[in-house]
């Protein structure tokens, strides 16, 4: 008999599946051993018989209530017979069923973790996010690995940073506030370089009405780090909330000219029409409804009624202005060019300008230095300084854009959008 168990182990390590599977049933049924029944399960399911190994696994841990070997395998067998195919399907409702019975049979460990995961990116694609917040709570995020993978020679993110991501995200999205925020507060003290996490928490300090201190904190966050389209899309819409539409433009245009697909932005150009609107700057508006509406009927998705009517009191407003319809394309690319135009020239628009003199242009530094008419020394970026009062003593106007001073970690302000003045 030992020369039987020895034969099929020898055969289990090769990776003979069905050979050593064959070994373990006979020896199952022979010796009513425990550990021979849960070899057998786990050659069904290496073998790529999942569902046969959960009609196995069931009868054992029947025969052997509370074996750890074979609950063990069992549940393998429903994560491979059930959870997987239902996670590259997409199909959620499986999902759930075959998670309850996994969790019904006390998983833990990796199953667990594989598990969750599963229903948490099916259930994030199809934006359930009450299935999303209710799975988080199966864990705990001490349980989940700090450990960033690898991959093709990047670090990811490692599961409990997913986990954060999930649990913060879901909260958000069913509004439950005070929850989100306290957690995105946790979540950015334990990863302060990812920028959603303190977002989340600006975003979820405005769900609590307290509109002026999110906007503080986003402000902060844009110019501490560098930040994708949509951190500026999100401060553009906390600008509109309290009424700010100058700041909402500048916001929303610097949205817009960072880098991101189009059709990820047309509800961003439809917000910027609305802001345009609202500012009087009615061809502005046109255009970027008009790229709006352009981007949805690229990617066939429907006219909203939100942009419909948008649209109808921008043409209303441009004909009591006596004025016509200024966009005669529906070209994307000539579209984005006029768009572009708008946005470059409003990016500024509404900041507080002075003049003054440059007073330093170091050699081999990024930077230099102006002195203002009243006395003031402030910074600006040489690049941006154009080549024809790239000088110093060159007089000029310009706006003051806020900035962060890293050296004494407060906020600053830095010279933008300069002019030529006679010497």
């Amino acid at each position: 008999m030992n020369d039987r168990f020895t034969a099929a182990m020898d055969l289990l390590k090769a990776g003979k599946y069905p050979e050593a599977g064959k070994l373990f049933h006979e020896l199952w049924d022979e010796t009513g051993s425990a550990f021979a029944a849960s070899r057998y399960i786990h050659c069904l399911r290496k073998a790529g018989h999942p569902q046969a190994a959960c009609r196995v696994g069931k009868k054992a841990l029947d025969q052997f209530p509370g074996n750890i070997w074979i609950r063990r395998e069992l549940i393998w067998a429903h994560y491979d017979a059930y959870v997987k195919p239902a996670q590259q399907r997409g199909d959620l409702r499986t999902l759930l069923k075959a998670g309850e019975t996994i969790l019904a049979l006390g998983a833990e460990d990796a199953p667990l973790r594989s598990t969750i995961k599963a229903v948490w990116t099916v259930a994030q694609k199809k934006q359930e996010w009450e299935i999303v917040a209710d799975w988080c709570d199966r864990i705990a995020p001490s349980e989940l690995s700090d450990e960033a993978p690898l991959i093709q020679g990047r670090r990811g993110k490692s599961m409990r940073e997913r986990w954060y991501f999930a649990r913060v995200k879901s909260l958000i999205q069913l509004q439950r506030w005070d929850e989100a925020r306290s957690w995105a507060q946790e979540a950015t003290r334990h990863y302060p370089r990812e920028v959603n996490f303190p977002r989340w928490a600006a975003l979820a300090l405005a769900g609590q009405g307290y509109i002026e201190q999110a906007i503080a904190e986003m402000e902060e966050l844009t110019l501490k780090r560098r930040v994708d389209w949509y951190v500026w899309n999100d401060l553009c819409g906390l600008y509109l909330r309290i009424g700010q539409a100058e700041a909402a433009l500048r916001a929303g245009c610097q949205a817009a000219l960072a880098p991101g697909e189009d059709k990820q932005k047309v509800t961003l150009y439809e917000r910027l029409g609305q802001v345009g609107l609202s500012l009087g700057k009615l061809e502005l508006a046109a255009r970027q409804v008009a790229l709006s509406k352009a981007v949805r009927q690229r990617e066939r998705w429907p006219i909203r009624p939100r942009l419909a009517r948008l649209e109808a009191e921008i043409r209303h407003a441009l004909e009591e202005a006596g004025l016509n319809w200024p966009v005669d394309t529906d070209d994307i690319g000539d579209l984005a060019h006029l768009c572009q135009a708008d946005w470059a020239a409003c990016v500024y628009i509404g900041l507080p300008r002075k003049a003054g003199i440059v007073e330093a242009l170091p050699q081999g530094k990024p930077h230099g230095w102006i002195r203002t008419d009243d006395g003031e020394r402030i910074f600006f970026l040489q690049n941006d300084l154009p080549d024809a009062i790239r000088y110093k003593g060159a007089r000029l106007e310009f706006a003051l854009m806020p900035n962060w001073d890293r050296k004494y970690d407060r906020r600053s302000y830095r010279a933008v959008d300069f002019r030529a003045l006679p010497d």
